[in-house]
């Protein structure tokens, strides 16, 4: 597991910029939140940047899985703490 570790991190950056509507129509990049989109992208193949997620999700069997599923499946998956995303 890759551990985030810094608000500084470009990952978290990209993230944060992405809020914005002018930066994702810029670098044609989207969010996608939450198990069950992420579980519906990796069925479709879609290409994602990076999978960040919360180790917490770890917790839960399904969440376990998707994580593994998608390392598996070649993505970038980063823990990393609710608090980073959410600094401003």
């Amino acid at each position: 597991m890759e551990l985030i570790t810094s608000a500084a991190n470009r990952y978290v950056k990209l993230v944060r910029s992405l809020k914005e509507r002018s930066w994702r129509e810029k670098r044609v990049l989207y969010l996608i939140e939450g198990i069950h989109l992420l579980e519906e992208a990796r069925q479709a193949w879609i290409p994602l940047e990076a999978v960040l997620y919360s180790p917490q999700i770890l917790a839960a069997p399904r969440g376990e899985q998707l994580v593994a599923g998608l390392q598996e499946a070649g993505y970038r998956c980063l823990a990393v703490t609710e608090l980073r995303l959410r600094q401003q």
